[in-house]
């Protein structure tokens, strides 16, 4: 199963992209990518 981190890059989307598209705080894509 793909991790979040590896669906973003693999999108080409930085965690900031992908926070504004998913109405999220980059941080908030951090945490999951870590897995906090």
């Amino acid at each position: 199963m793909a991790t979040l981190r590896q669906l973003r890059e693999k999108a080409v989307l930085t965690q900031a992209e992908l926070a504004r598209l998913a109405d999220v705080t980059p941080s908030t894509v951090s945490d999951l990518e870590a897995n906090k």
